[in-house]
């Protein structure tokens, strides 16, 4: 039995005002491969081969976002009005998972640091170090969130420079995910 094509695993989500973004794909174990799929709210399908394996998709008003585990890893962006045309936004020492936006930066892990980048462009710049295991990141106007999963913490970093602050510790492992609204 072949193993399943990379969109049989969808891996994260992202809503915007004209339909929705999703990433998917399979670790390396399946080949490393994925796809980004956008589907507006009149039905329309448009799927976008990825070389490596997404993991997580943010969307703002002009860009859409998604982090990669394997091959090239890092944070990628295309534009919302030609997503054929993603692009390395900013290059990662090892496979990202989560991310989120403000209106002026992108934030994303990268090992056991949190890092940001201007959207606009630039060098990243580092936010906080954590134990390992930074996982699943969130934003809204308050700031950006994100747990580590090693530690069971969940994290706030305030705008506009922080620092971060510890908002809960749990004290369990595999403390994944975190939203805001």
């Amino acid at each position: 039995v072949s193993p399943a094509p990379p969109m049989n695993h969808i891996r994260d989500i992202a809503l915007a005002p004209e339909g929705v973004y999703l990433v998917s794909g399979e670790e390396t174990y399946y080949g490393g491969a994925g796809v980004l799929i956008f589907r507006t709210n009149q039905g329309v399908v448009t799927e976008v081969p990825l070389a490596n394996t997404p993991n997580e998709v943010a969307v703002d008003v002009d860009h859409v976002y998604w982090t990669v585990l394997n091959g090239q890893p890092g944070v990628w962006r295309a534009p919302r009005t030609d997503l054929f045309a993603g692009t390395l936004f900013a290059a990662t020492s090892n496979g990202s998972r989560g991310i989120a936006l403000t209106d002026t930066h992108a934030f994303w892990p990268d090992d056991n640091q949190v890092r940001r980048q201007l959207k606009v462009g630039g060098t990243s710049q580092l936010v906080a170090t954590m134990s390992s295991g930074l996982y699943h990141f969130a934003s809204d106007a308050q700031g950006v969130y994100w747990t580590d999963e090693a530690a069971g913490t969940v994290w706030w970093y305030p705008p506009p420079n922080g620092p971060a602050v510890l908002v809960t510790n749990y004290n369990v492992q595999w403390l994944r995910d975190v939203a805001a609204d």
